[in-house]
């Protein structure tokens, strides 16, 4: 880790944002266009020795050399933008197909496919928001979860919390 394993990382199209605390509503950080990993809450100790060299190497990398190889360089919708446009202009998937989408979706979201279980107290509602990203979101009685993937690497890139629809099961 490091200033060093920040090069690695911009060079390589591996590099994160390190960070010590609770998790950000996006996954990737709008200006610099790099994903970021939280370790959590409690910190191991030498975090502040690598975390802050490995930032700047790569903040300095994509300033000078632009965003690295492999990043996201759609637009990143806010949360606000992304459950209205869910809510306004999202598929619902149908209870006779047992509250699954359909295929299609299953091969634009591979990463989080696994995460999108459904059970008679949950409903998926699903949008296309432009070319470079679809938005699926999980609905239980007590709160959304609407996750951003990039079309393009099948990745997530964001993810945020929603009050759902009062009609959900």
């Amino acid at each position: 880790m490091g200033f060093v394993g920040g090069v690695h990382g911009y060079l390589t199209g591996t590099g994160v944002l390190w960070e010590v605390g609770r998790h950000h509503s996006t996954n990737v950080d709008p200006q610099l266009r790099l994903n970021r990993y939280q370790t959590g809450c409690f910190p191991l100790g030498y975090e502040f020795l690598s975390y802050p060299a490995n930032n700047f190497a790569l903040e300095l990398l994509v300033t000078h050399w632009g965003p690295m190889r492999g990043s996201f360089l759609g637009q990143i919708p806010s949360r606000d933008e992304t459950v209205g446009f869910l809510l306004e202009r999202g598929k619902v998937a149908p209870a006779s197909d047992g509250g699954l989408p359909p295929d299609e979706l299953r091969d634009e979201v591979p990463q989080i496919w696994n995460r999108l279980h459904t059970d008679e107290k949950e409903r998926l509602r699903w949008a296309y928001y432009d070319q470079d990203t679809v938005i699926v979101g999980r609905e239980l009685p007590s709160f959304g979860l609407a996750f951003l993937v990039d079309r393009k690497t099948k990745t997530r890139y964001a993810e945020y919390f929603y009050e759902p629809p009062a009609d959900v099961p």
